[in-house]
C-alpha cells in the first residue's frame, strides 16, 4: 500500500513538473512567442517552397515524405519534431543535396534552430 502512495505521489509530481516547465516556457517565450511563432513558420514555408520547386530526390531523399513532414510541423509545431526533421542526413538534408540546395538548407536549418531555440 505504501508503494502505491509514493507511486501516485510520483505520477504527480511528474504532471506538476510538466505543468511548470510548460509555464515557464510560456513566460520565458513572453511577448515575443508570437514572433519566434511566425518566424519559424515563415523559415518552415520557404522550406516547404524550396522542396515543392524541386526534382523528386534521388536515392536517399524523399520529395512526397519531406512535403509530408513538413506540413504536419506547419500545422503543429514542435521543436523536436523540427529537431528530428533538420538531423544530418535526414531525408529533408538528403533531398536538399540531391536537388543542388543543400548549402540553401544548411542556412534555413540554422535560422530555424536559432528561432526555436534548438542547440
Amino acid at each position: 500500500m505504501l508503494w502505491a502512495a509514493r507511486s501516485a505521489a510520483s505520477v504527480g509530481l511528474s504532471a506538476a513538473l510538466r505543468d511548470l516547465q510548460a509555464i515557464w516556457l510560456t513566460i520565458d517565450r513572453g511577448k515575443n512567442s508570437m514572433d519566434i511563432d511566425s518566424s519559424a513558420r515563415a523559415i518552415l514555408l520557404e522550406l516547404r517552397a524550396k522542396v515543392e520547386s524541386g526534382d523528386e530526390g534521388g536515392i536517399y531523399g524523399d520529395r512526397t515524405k519531406a512535403l509530408h513532414d513538413i506540413d504536419a510541423l506547419l500545422a503543429n509545431t514542435s521543436a523536436n519534431q523540427v529537431k528530428l526533421l533538420l538531423l544530418p542526413t535526414a531525408n529533408l538534408q538528403e533531398l536538399s543535396i540531391d536537388c543542388g540546395w543543400g548549402s540553401q538548407f544548411n542556412n534555413l536549418a540554422a535560422q530555424l534552430e536559432a528561432v526555436l531555440g534548438i542547440d
